[in-house]
């Protein structure tokens, strides 16, 4: 439970060097796309939001 954006940001690049430099790609590679949504992924991390909601409802035509 982060409540902080500066713990958050500390944890995240504890565990992303660690993902860089693990042997599986697999895990890399959801590393690199966390980084590239990273505005996104902290903001729902310290709001607790995210668009669930949104992305359930049906497309509007």
């Amino acid at each position: 439970d982060y409540r902080s954006r500066g713990w958050a940001v500390r944890m995240w690049r504890r565990w992303y060097g660690w993902a860089i430099r693990s042997r599986l790609e697999p895990i890399k590679k959801v590393a690199r796309m966390i980084k590239r949504h990273w505005d996104g992924v902290i903001d729902a991390v310290l709001t607790k939001v995210t668009n669930a909601r949104w992305r359930a409802a049906p497309p509007i035509y």
